[in-house]
């Protein structure tokens, strides 16, 4: 029996930190450099960010002037005004310190999987075939999201940093970011 050899369609997961995201907040064009490159060396049709909705990406803006569907992947805000969100951090009596609690709070590690999934589903279902597509998130879903993804996509995994410290086998986009 002969089988076709197909090509996996290539997603662009690129994680960052929220902050260079949004349009108001350029003060220096690595990060928006970086997306059009990647558009440009990938042809990329489709771009789902996880964004801060009501807000205005500079992701969203660049598939508008380049007429690529764009669509931000987050929950919607009105489902997540439903839910107790947990806290990030916790004040802790005993040593007089604020601890982050992402990594050992356990229902702020079932939210996080929570949205993870959400967005891998929502990102997904609003995938073309065979378009190459960007997923921009925070850093923190890079990991979740190649894993959810990576059976069924070529995933290129990058970076976005201020600096160029390695993060779990990343490559690391490094911009100057002394604003």
């Amino acid at each position: 029996m002969n089988f076709i050899q197909r090509d996996k369609q290539t997603i662009i997961i690129l994680g960052c930190q929220h902050l260079f995201q949004l349009e108001e907040n350029e003060s220096n064009p690595a990060f928006r450099q970086l997306v059009e490159s990647i558009i440009e060396e990938h042809q990329v049709g489709f771009i789902g960010e996880e964004a801060e909705q009501g807000r205005r990406s500079l992701a969203q803006q660049i598939a508008t002037s380049r007429n690529l569907r764009y669509q931000n992947i987050d929950i919607p805000l009105a489902v997540q005004g439903q839910i107790r969100l947990p806290p990030y951090t916790r004040y802790n009596r005993a040593t007089g310190l604020v601890e982050v609690v992402v990594d050992s709070d356990k229902y702020v590690i079932a939210w996080t999987l929570v949205r993870e999934y959400h967005m891998y589903k929502t990102f997904v279902d609003a995938l073309a075939a065979a378009e190459p597509s960007l997923l921009i998130c925070g850093r923190s879903h890079v990991t979740a999201l190649v894993e959810l993804l990576g059976d069924r996509y070529k995933i290129i995994p990058l970076s976005f940093a201020k600096n160029l410290k390695r993060i779990a086998g990343l490559r690391e986009v490094a911009g100057n970011m002394n604003a």
